[in-house]
């Protein structure tokens, strides 16, 4: 090892300052959801699909909450669209829970699980979805056979543009 010690002494030239960049990313272009802070009971008819009851909506950027229980999407784009639902039902049966848009189901998002009777069951789903301008995003519920369902505090649809 050497252990000598160089001093140098110089000075770098300044040129002029350049012109400014564009504007770093300001965080998510789109993105909103909708949740319930109150227990809902709905009476499900068999294999008939039923509007989740989203009351309050979250922090939102270019989505538009102006139809109940629904995210309307303003700008196009691919999507991640998740949502969680909690519920119990009276009888046994198989219950569905799907993210929809404009009233069809969103492809991979539905979620099929036998439920036994007051138990208390979770659905999570997610998935990467094209949506249009336009676009009104929901949640529905249905069952097997008829039955009524409480659905717990906490459930929620979200929705977050990632790429155009």
């Amino acid at each position: 090892m050497n252990s000598k010690n160089y001093i140098f002494d110089f000075t770098v030239p300044q040129g002029p300052t350049g012109p400014t960049g564009p504007a770093g990313n300001t965080g998510l272009p789109v993105y909103g959801g909708r949740y319930s802070t109150i227990i809902e009971v709905l009476n499900l008819a068999a294999s008939s699909a039923m509007q989740v009851p989203l009351l309050d909506f979250s922090a939102s950027r270019e989505v538009d909450y102006s139809t109940a229980n629904s995210i309307i999407i303003e700008e196009e784009g691919v999507y991640e669209i998740s949502y969680v639902l909690d519920a119990s039902i009276s009888n046994s049966a198989s219950l569905t829970v799907v993210a929809r848009e404009n009233g069809s189901a969103i492809s991979g998002t539905k979620i099929t699980k036998t439920v036994s009777s007051q138990t208390s069951t979770t659905f999570c789903g997610n998935a990467l979805y094209t949506l249009a301008k336009g676009s009104v995003i929901d949640l529905a519920i249905s069952s097997s056979t008829a039955t009524t369902a409480t659905l717990n505090i906490g459930n929620s649809l979200m929705v977050k543009k990632i790429h155009n």
